[in-house]
């Protein structure tokens, strides 16, 4: 399994619109580092085991 903060890289990839993260076995907390991503419009984590909260960081996004 993944945990979701091993692929916190993502925040690189400033103009992605859409994430479709269904069924990737991914666990752990969401990573903060993604509240970044400005032009997020659509995100998918269904079918995962991801724990915890929503990071405040991720109040930021506005899609």
């Amino acid at each position: 399994m993944q945990d979701s903060s091993g692929i916190g890289g993502l925040a690189l990839l400033a103009n992605i619109t859409e994430l479709d993260m269904d069924t990737n076995e991914l666990t752990g907390p969401l990573p903060p580092e993604w509240g970044c991503l400005g032009n997020l419009i659509e995100i998918d984590f269904s079918n995962n085991r991801l724990t915890g909260t929503i990071p405040p960081e991720w109040g930021l996004l506005s899609g």
